[in-house]
């Protein structure tokens, strides 16, 4: 008897400590404190086999290595915990089970299935099972898949889905997460100062808690709506001190986010086109790291366009094709469009007439369809824009339209700098259809936009073009 209680007490000592040690590795997992949450995690790994644990291992782990940017080992991990629930079937219910995998898929890319899957769970009964703060993520999974291709409209209405259960059972952390969403889908759709007002609540629910990836997640998202804002020293310094605190972290996805805002400001405002170069090769060779296929092809297109500034045509044509190879597994509007827009630049500086005009039908098409305006417009200014400088003669369909739309449109773009892109590009189409006077009037309004936002990078062009419509006044 007495052998027996001690087995008890031992069973149950042994039990307290494993769970003790999961959550003290949860803990600093959250606090930021990876290096030591990390040991925890391999601690657990080498004391136990128990399935339950085990899982507990490959799940944890599975979120330090995302939080640390390590994309393709998190998922060989979620994994492992998928295989070993086939294995244990009593670990998980069939709810859960699926939840992960959603989260597996969105870590691939596969945006369309983890809103077919998660959709389809969400319908079924068994989804009262899923504890509440698993349901929360999955909507957020939901979230994030709709916002990755685009549908911004759709990923709202799940974010505030979220958010109000995440208010509800008073989760902070979950609440910050979807404040941080939030922001985004506002900043996507050009709603700066919504935007902002989403990203400060985040910010201080972080500082509170002492999320140290949230804040330094949150600093980032703050320069990108003062980056909007025109507010461009401003959104420089939240860049850089979020690229200090996810070095800290040795967070090499959010590393790489900073590093390529950073070289966006050097090149599209100051017009510092070396100085960015250093900061998004950075940031691709840290992308490659992470395993995110996305992120990759964005840093490899940005790349690519600093070589075409730098007239590097035959590097900017191989970086291309490298992207080429890869973009084929995205399903982001936003990145194919800007990957389109570089396609029809290297064919057009060839002079391949008959590709060309295949490639902006296809450009036009794809706009034509798109809810998002500002994409939109975006693209057809870059289209006017390499019409203009290239000289090209090939028509292309709805251009009036399209150049109408902008105009008519353009007070309600509230960045500066695409106002900027957005005048520039109708001051040359006007140059480019013989239209003197539209030029001329849109030409002031860029010229007074460039210089109250100080967007250095505009400088030649409204020198050059200002003594072209000069002398056409003669």
């Amino acid at each position: 008897m007495v052998t027996e209680n001690k087995k008890n007490y031992y069973r149950e000592s042994r039990d307290l400590y494993l769970k003790a040690l999961t959550e003290r590795a949860q803990i600093y997992e959250f606090t930021g404190n990876y290096d030591s949450s990390h040991k925890d995690w391999k601690t657990l790994q080498y004391v136990t086999k128990e399935p339950q644990y085990r899982y507990e291992y490959y799940r944890g782990l599975s979120v330090l290595y995302e939080r640390l940017g390590r994309f393709k080992s998190a998922a060989i991990l979620l994994k492992k915990a998928l295989l070993l629930c086939k294995r244990y079937p009593n670990l998980l219910d069939k709810a859960m089970a699926q939840s992960i995998r959603t989260r597996l898929m969105l870590e691939k890319g596969d945006y369309l299935n983890v809103i077919r899957t998660g959709r389809s769970l969400l319908n079924k009964k068994n989804i009262k099972t899923l504890p509440d703060n698993n349901l929360n993520r999955l909507l957020t999974n939901i979230g994030n898949a709709y916002m990755a291709i685009g549908k911004y409209e759709e990923a709202l209405h799940f974010f505030l889905k979220a958010r109000h259960r995440y208010k509800r059972i008073n989760n902070l952390e979950g609440l910050s997460i979807t404040e941080n969403n939030l922001t985004l889908i506002y900043w996507k759709r050009g709603d700066y100062h919504k935007a902002l007002e989403y990203s400060c609540s985040a910010l201080a629910i972080r500082n509170k808690i002492g999320h140290r990836y949230g804040v330094s997640a949150t600093l980032n998202n703050l320069g990108l709506i003062n980056d909007e804002m025109g507010r461009y020293e401003e959104a420089l310094s939240y860049y850089k001190r979020a690229l200090e605190i996810f070095r800290e972290l040795n967070d090499i996805h959010g590393m790489t986010i900073a590093l390529s805002n950073i070289g966006s400001i050097y090149s599209e405002v100051d017009g510092d086109v070396n100085k960015a170069l250093g900061y998004y090769r950075r940031s691709l060779e840290l992308s490659r790291l992470t395993g995110d296929t996305y992120s990759v092809v964005e840093a490899i297109i940005e790349l690519a366009e600093m070589h075409w500034c730098k007239k590097n045509y035959r590097i900017f044509e191989q970086m291309l094709r490298n992207a080429g190879r890869l973009i084929k597994s995205i399903h982001s509007e936003e990145l194919n469009t800007v990957y389109l827009i570089s396609l029809i630049k290297m064919y057009a500086r060839k002079k391949l007439r008959s590709k060309l005009a295949i490639l902006i039908n296809r450009l036009i098409r794809q706009i034509s369809i798109s809810k998002n305006r500002l994409l939109c417009f975006e693209a057809i200014a870059s289209l006017i824009n390499l019409m203009y400088d290239e000289n090209l003669s090939c028509p292309v369909p709805r251009i009036d339209y399209y150049t109408e739309q902008m105009a008519t449109r353009l007070k309600s773009v509230q960045s500066p700098l695409k106002r900027a892109k957005i005048l520039r590009a109708l001051v040359k189409y006007y140059l480019y259809i013989g239209d003197n006077r539209r030029a001329t009037m849109y030409y002031r309004l860029w010229e007074t936009v460039v210089n109250k936002f100080r967007i250095k990078a505009h400088n030649p062009e409204i020198n050059k073009i200002g003594a072209r419509i000069r002398n056409c006044k003669k």
